[in-house]
Parts: C-alpha cells; sequence; structure tokens
C-alpha cells in the first residue's frame, strides 16, 4: 500500500470535505452553546433578583410592622438564620445612618466596607459590585421602606457562576469528543460520497493502460455523481465503438488502397519489361490508379471536413426539378446497361436553397447504389416533395435490401457490408451523404421495406443564402 503523504493528504478532496464537515460541525456547536450559555446565564440572574425583591419585601413588612427590633429577633431566630445566611440586609435611616447590619457570609470576598457608605442617603435600584479576587458579583438593591426607612438587600453570584462554570466545562469536555466524532463522521461520509469518483479515476487509469472494456457502476437512484458515472459509460462506449469503426476503417482503406498500389506496380515493372512503345499505355494505367487513390483520399477528407463542421457551403436557390434531371441524365447509361428503369418526379414549384454541388453529389450517391445493387429489370424512382417546411427527397429501389444487423452501421465510413463485398466500391458513399445533409442542418434516414428493396429520405430545411 502506496503511504499518502500530509501534503496529499491535505490537498485531497475528501480531506477537504471532512475538514469543512467538522469546521461547520465546530462553529454550529459552539454557536448553540453560547446561545445557551447566555439564555441559562440570564435565567439565572433574573432569578436571583427575583428573589433579593421578594427577601427586600419580607424585610419591609417586618419593618412596617415591628420596627427595627422585630426584624433583628426575626432574623435571629434559629429557624430562619440559614435562610437569611446568603443574604446581606442592612437598614438605614433616612439620613443614611446605619440602623442594623445583617451580613452575607460570603461578604469576605467583596470590599463592601469601602463601596457601601455609611452615611448619607443611599441611591435606590440595583447595584453591581465586583468581588476582589474572582469573577462573583454582588448584586445590591436599595428600595425606600414606609417612607422611615431604606432597606438594602443584596446577594453574591458565587452560586449561580459555580454553576454556569460547571456547565461551561461539561460542555467544554461534550464538545471535544464531539467534534473528534464528528471529523471522524466527515472523513467516512467524504470516503463514501467521492468512493464512484475514485471509481471513476481508477477506470480511467485502466482504460489508459488499453482495457476500453472497462465500465464504471453506477450506483441506483439519480444524482450529479451517477449522472458523470453515467455520462463517462456513454463517453467510454462511444470511443470504444470509434476506436472499433477506426480499426475496420484502416482495415478496408488498406484493402481498398492495396489493390490500386498492386497495378501500379504490376504495370510499372511490366513496362520495364517491355519495349518503349507500350511504356504510354502503362503509364495511363498508372495515372489511372494513382486517379482512384486520391479520389478516396478526398472522399475521406469531405467526409472529415463535413463532421468537423468547417464545410464552407456555397448556399443559392437551386431548381430541384432540374437538379433531379441532371442525376437522372448522368446514370442513363448505366441504368440502360442493366435494362432498369430510372423514374424521376420533383413535385415542387419554388426553388430551394441549397449547396447545389454537394446536394447533388449526396443523390448522386444514393442512386448510385440503388442501381448498384437493384437486378436487371428493376426500377429506381427519385422523388421530391415539400412537407412541413422541408424539402424531402426520396431514392427508392428494388434491390435485396439491407441486413437489420447493418442499419446502425450503413452510414460509418469505409464500412462495407457482406453483400457489398463483391461490388465495386470505397464504402464512404452513405457516409458522405450522411455529412453533407448534415452539413446542411438536414437529416438522411434509411426505410427498410418488408420485401425486397429500400427507402433513402433526404431532408433538408429551407435556408437563407
Amino acid at each position: 500500500m502506496r503511504c499518502v503523504s500530509i501534503k496529499e493528504l491535505s490537498g485531497s478532496v475528501a480531506f477537504r470535505i471532512a475538514s469543512l464537515f467538522t469546521v461547520t460541525f465546530a462553529l454550529g456547536l459552539s454557536i448553540s452553546f453560547f446561545a445557551t450559555y447566555f439564555e441559562v446565564a440570564y435565567s439565572l440572574e433574573k432569578s436571583s433578583h427575583e428573589v433579593i425583591s421578594t427577601k427586600l419585601q419580607e424585610v419591609a413588612a417586618i419593618l412596617v410592622h415591628d420596627n427595627v427590633k422585630g426584624l433583628k429577633t426575626t432574623l435571629s431566630a434559629e429557624k430562619n438564620f440559614a435562610l437569611n445566611a446568603p443574604f446581606l440586609i442592612r437598614v438605614l435611616d433616612l439620613q443614611g445612618n446605619l440602623i442594623y447590619l445583617k451580613p452575607d457570609i460570603r461578604e469576605k470576598n467583596f470590599d463592601l466596607d469601602s463601596i457601601l457608605k455609611t452615611t448619607g442617603v443611599p441611591e435606590l435600584g440595583w447595584h453591581k459590585f465586583e468581588a476582589i479576587n474572582d469573577e462573583d458579583v454582588f448584586d445590591l438593591l436599595t428600595e425606600k421602606v414606609g417612607g422611615e426607612y431604606f432597606v438594602q438587600i443584596g446577594r453574591s453570584s458565587e452560586d449561580r457562576q459555580s454553576l454556569l462554570e460547571s456547565i461551561s466545562a461539561g460542555f467544554t469536555i461534550s464538545a471535544i469528543v464531539m467534534i473528534i466524532l464528528g471529523g471522524l463522521v466527515g472523513v467516512w461520509y467524504a470516503s463514501r460520497a467521492l468512493k464512484p469518483v475514485r471509481e471513476l479515476i481508477q477506470t480511467t487509469r485502466e482504460i489508459e493502460a488499453g482495457d476500453l472494456s472497462r465500465r464504471v457502476s453506477v450506483a441506483p437512484g439519480r444524482g450529479e455523481l451517477q449522472d458523470l458515472a453515467s455520462t463517462f459509460n456513454k463517453m467510454i462506449n462511444r470511443l470504444e465503438k470509434v476506436m472499433f469503426i477506426m480499426r475496420e476503417s484502416i482495415d478496408h482503406l488498406a484493402h481498398d488502397i492495396r489493390t490500386p498500389l498492386a497495378r501500379v506496380r504490376a504495370v510499372a515493372e511490366d513496362a520495364i519489361l517491355k519495349d518503349n512503345r507500350d511504356q504510354k499505355e502503362a503509364l495511363a494505367d498508372c495515372a489511372e490508379a494513382v486517379q482512384e487513390l486520391s479520389a478516396l483520399v478526398d472522399q475521406v477528407l469531405s467526409v472529415s471536413e463535413a463532421e468537423a463542421g468547417t464545410m464552407a457551403l456555397q448556399l443559392e436557390p437551386v431548381d430541384v426539378h432540374k437538379l433531379l434531371g441532371e442525376v437522372a441524365d448522368l446514370y442513363e447509361v448505366i441504368a440502360e446497361n442493366k435494362q432498369q428503369s430510372l423514374q424521376v418526379r420533383a413535385d415542387i414549384q419554388s426553388a430551394w436553397v441549397m449547396d447545389r454541388k454537394r446536394i447533388k453529389r449526396v443523390i448522386a450517391n444514393l442512386v448510385d447504389n440503388a442501381l448498384k445493387f437493384s437486378p436487371e429489370g428493376s426500377m429506381v424512382s427519385v422523388s421530391a416533395i415539400e412537407s412541413q417546411n422541408a424539402l424531402m427527397i426520396e431514392v427508392s429501389d428494388q434491390g435485396p435490401g439491407i441486413a437489420e444487423a447493418d442499419l446502425s452501421r450503413i452510414w460509418d465510413r469505409l464500412f462495407r457490408s457482406d453483400r457489398s463485398r463483391s461490388t465495386k466500391g470505397s464504402g464512404l458513399g452513405l457516409a458522405i451523404a450522411k455529412a453533407l445533409v448534415e452539413a446542411h442542418s438536414g437529416s438522411i434516414t434509411v426505410d427498410p421495406h418488408e420485401g425486397p428493396g429500400v427507402t433513402f429520405t433526404v431532408k433538408i430545411p429551407r435556408l437563407k443564402t
């Protein structure tokens, strides 16, 4: 197993997702804690103030009914001593002179002597005093009672501060544990979520090594990673098909080129052995073979140019009826030699915008195939109509038809079915026709009949010059 460096780990997508998950989790946990902490602290402070206010009301009631003497007696009773121990109780007259003082058991933590003045009228309301060496505070409430006294009730916050510190410590320990668990969950989740990506990388490496049969497993359901895996598999299927077609095309191309080259070599060798008077005929044969090779290369380049979208069309209004007539005249002699009938019908009155030379080549390729594969005495028909704002050109024959297994491959470059092996041709006619029609933003389809024969339909939309 290969060791992963810290740099590689920190740069991985799984590490980033896990880190982001952990940081987000920790941030959410911290926000929740601080919100809870301040809510509890506020509630405790509010509760403490209510207790101090209640105690002041009790003291005020005793003062009103029993004066200061009754207050001393009540507070000194054993049963009330423990209840009042946490409170500072201070009674002043209207001039601010101290009349009675019951200290708080925790007041040693506070410098109350310097804080609370023994003379002077005190300020009414709530006051806070900080502890000498602690974070505690001393809450003091001052109220005027019965028109004769000022009563001050105070209490230390030590109890609630201890509770808050316990809550804070408990949260800190819990947060550390939960963040560690959150990080582990983030790593697990990131690893699980990125499993299809790792499979994709592994499959890509195997394909790079030459195994085009490998595919990525697609998990059930819908999602971005499932779509990525499905799209990747479709791309590899397409690539595998292209590679298969390329290998097959190279084989066919090598076979088609081998024959003219063999002729050139044979003629040249024969011319060397013969007298000079035969060299002119030999050179003519060589020129014919080279012309065949050149035509084959031109056809391949034409298909590539059209498929790449770089073909420049010479668009112009074309008389469709006249165009079909020209193609019929071109193949009239070939049809007569096989005693075939070539019928042309064009039910369209207006001119149609197209590249005249290239569409003529499309129709010529289809007619050439129809005559080539149809038996003697058969009929080939070419018709043109306008339908759904498009020009529809149909070429039908009475030949043997197309095998179902070959229907999806007849448009491939250099493809020749078993039935066409014995006939002359390069296997580029239909590929060229399809490429040229699609360059016109059109389409070409094939409709095999339930008997002998087949119909090719060319659809060309209206174009602007």
